[in-house]
C-alpha cells in the first residue's frame, strides 16, 4: 500500500498546478512511515522509497496512539505516519493524511508570509453546547451547499447574512473557529485529491462533487459545535472564492476568515429563521451533552472554578514541559466562556506529566486538565488551572503544597483577592 500513496503523491506533485499552495512540492520534506507491531520502517524523500532500519528505541519509531507526529529526522523536520493506528486504513485515507498534515505542518511554517494568530492556540467546541450558534453556522453551511448546487447568487446573500449575525452575536465563537487553518487545509487537500481522480479518470469530477461524495460531507446537525464545521465550512468557503476571489490564499496567509473574505462580498439580507430546525438542534444539543459528559466530570471542573470559595492554582505553560498529550491523540477539549477568559477543559484518556527543573507533577487521566489562554499571572502565555478545594492544599510562607492527586510543593505568589496562586517559576 506505501507503494501506491508513493505513485499517487509522485503523480499529484509532477503534475502541480501553479499559484500560493499547489506550487509547493511537499516530497522536499522527508515522510516516515512506521508500523511498530510489524517493526517497520519506510522513508519517502524527494520521490523515492526506502526501507530503513527499525529501531524500537529511537524517536521515529516509538510507539503513539496517534495517527500521525511532527519529528526531526536527520535535522530535517518530518511527517511520520503510523501505520498501526487503524487496521483498515486505505490508500486514499493515508494520502488524505499526508495532504493534510503536510499543508499544516510544511506550507503552514514553510511558505513565505504566514501569519499567526492567537487563536490558532486553542481548539475545541463550546460547553454548555449552544443551539442558536449551532443553527447561525448550519444555515450558513446549507446556503454554501446551495449555492454551489445551483449556481443562484441568492443563496450567497443568505450565506453573508447567517454569518454576520454569528460573528456579531457569539464573538468569542469566531475568535476561535479555524477555519483559517482547519478549513484551508481541509480545502486543499479536496483540491488535491480531486485532482488526482482526475489524473487517473477520463471523466472529470469539480471539487465540490469530490467533497459531497467524500466521507467528509457529514450532517452536521448531529456533530459537535466549532471544531469539525470549521473544516468544512473553510472547504466550501475556499472553493466559491476560488471563482469570486481569485486571490483570496494571500488574505487568509495574512490572517483573513475564508468565511469572513466570503461575506464581505455579498449583500446580507434580512432572512426569516426556521423554528423547526432550531428546536431540533436543542434536542441534539441536549442528548450530545449527556453523550460528552455522561460521568459528570466536564461539570464537575466547571463547577469548581466557577465557586468562589474553591482557590486557583496557574501555572503558565512557556517554560513548562508537558508530555502525554499529544503524543497519545486521545483527548476531547472545550472551552466555557462564563469564567476566566478563554479557559479550555480537556478530558484525557492518557495522564499527561508536567515538569520544570525539580517540579514535577502528573494531570491524571481521570481529571480534567484545565487551561487558560487569558490570566492574570503571565502575559500571553497559556496556563494550567488547577482548583484547590478545602483540604486539597497547604499555603505558608509563600510555598503552597498540593495533596492528592497530585503531590507537590511550589512557590508562589498571591494575586489580588487571593483567590489565584500564580506559580513562580
Amino acid at each position: 500500500m506505501i507503494e501506491e500513496v508513493q505513485k499517487d503523491l509522485n503523480d499529484l506533485f509532477e503534475s502541480s498546478k501553479p499559484g500560493l499552495w499547489f506550487s509547493y512540492d511537499l516530497r522536499k520534506h522527508p515522510i516516515l512511515f512506521v508500523s511498530p507491531k510489524r517493526e517497520s520502517l519506510y522513508l519517502y524523500f524527494k520521490g523515492h522509497l526506502k526501507e530503513l532500519e527499525y529501531k524500537p528505541d529511537s524517536e521515529s519509531t516509538h510507539s503513539f496512539q496517534s495517527a500521525f507526529d511532527v519529528q526531526k529526522f536527520e535535522g530535517k523536520t518530518s511527517l511520520v505516519i503510523n501505520l498501526d493506528h487503524s487496521d483498515k486504513a486505505s490508500k486514499k485515507e493515508l494520502t488524505n493524511l499526508i495532504l493534510h498534515e503536510g499543508f499544516h505542518t510544511f506550507i503552514q511554517t514553510d511558505e513565505r508570509g504566514w501569519v499567526k494568530t492567537e487563536s490558532e492556540q486553542f481548539r475545541g467546541d463550546i460547553y454548555p453546547l449552544q443551539s442558536i450558534p449551532r443553527y447561525f453556522r448550519l444555515e450558513m453551511y446549507q446556503s454554501l451547499k446551495d449555492y454551489l448546487e445551483t449556481n443562484e447568487l441568492s443563496h450567497l446573500h443568505n450565506y453573508s447574512y447567517w454569518f454576520w449575525k454569528w460573528k456579531v452575536t457569539f464573538p468569542k465563537e469566531y475568535n476561535n473557529y479555524t477555519d483559517r487553518i482547519e478549513g484551508s487545509a481541509e480545502y486543499y487537500t479536496n483540491e488535491q485529491l480531486t485532482r488526482l481522480e482526475n489524473l487517473k479518470s477520463s471523466n472529470k469530477i469539480t471539487s465540490f462533487e469530490h467533497f459531497k461524495k467524500s466521507e467528509n460531507f457529514l450532517n452536521l446537525k448531529e456533530s459537535l459545535s466549532l471544531t469539525i464545521e470549521s473544516y468544512h465550512l473553510g472547504a466550501l468557503a475556499g472553493i466559491v472564492l476560488d471563482e469570486k476571489l481569485p486571490h483570496w490564499k494571500k488574505e487568509v496567509r495574512k490572517g483573513a476568515s475564508p468565511l469572513e473574505l466570503l461575506a464581505l462580498l455579498q449583500t446580507k439580507r434580512r432572512e426569516k429563521p426556521n423554528f423547526s430546525l432550531q428546536n431540533e438542534l436543542i434536542q441534539i444539543s441536549v442528548k450530545r451533552m449527556e453523550q460528552i459528559d455522561g460521568d459528570g466530570r466536564l461539570d464537575e471542573s466547571i463547577k469548581l472554578l466557577a465557586n468562589i470559595k474553591v482557590l486557583m492554582l496557574i501555572i503558565p505553560m512557556s517554560e513548562v514541559e508537558s508530555s502525554g498529550f499529544m503524543s497519545s491523540g486521545m483527548y476531547q477539549s472545550f472551552f466555557n466562556f462564563r469564567l476566566i477568559s478563554n479557559v479550555q477543559f480537556i478530558k484525557l484518556l492518557t495522564p499527561v506529566n508536567m515538569k520544570h527543573e525539580n517540579w514535577q507533577t502528573q494531570i491524571p487521566s481521570e481529571k480534567i486538565w484545565i487551561m487558560a489562554k487569558d490570566h492574570p499571572c503571565a502575559n500571553e502565555s497559556l496556563a494550567t488551572v488547577i482548583p484547590l478545594k478545602r483540604g486539597s492544599f497547604q499555603y505558608k510562607n509563600g510555598k503552597l503544597q498540593v495533596l492528592e492527586p497530585y503531590n507537590f510543593s511550589l512557590e508562589v505568589k498571591p494575586f489580588d483577592d487571593r483567590r489565584i496562586f500564580c506559580a513562580k517559576l
